[in-house]
């Protein structure tokens, strides 16, 4: 039981004395780092203009070779289809609902 006493108080001592002696380097540090701020904020402050390396990309003309063509087609074709047959079938609906 002494020795768990003993123990505690030498862990106590310890906690107090490091508590107590580094405010000092921590301010220290706070201030270096407060200094460090302030510096990098006054560079950006002189509002320097940053130009672009490269110029601004321009898209490429598109040019459709024949699979495409044939694609695009047969795209158009199902899409008038399905919407003929459903015009059709509403058409069909209507007259016997009427």
């Amino acid at each position: 039981m002494k020795r768990l006493l003993i123990d505690a108080i030498f862990i106590f001592i310890f906690i107090y004395l490091g508590t107590h002696l580094k405010p000092d380097d921590t301010k220290l540090a706070e201030q270096n780092v407060d200094e460090k701020i302030e510096n990098f904020e006054d560079i950006i402050a002189q509002k320097k203009e940053v130009k672009p390396q490269v110029s601004p990309g321009t898209l490429n003309e598109i040019h459709e070779n024949k699979a495409s063509q044939i694609a695009k087609g047969t795209s158009e074709f199902i899409v008038d289809m399905i919407d003929t047959s459903v015009q059709i079938i509403s058409e069909i609906y209507k007259g016997i609902t009427k």
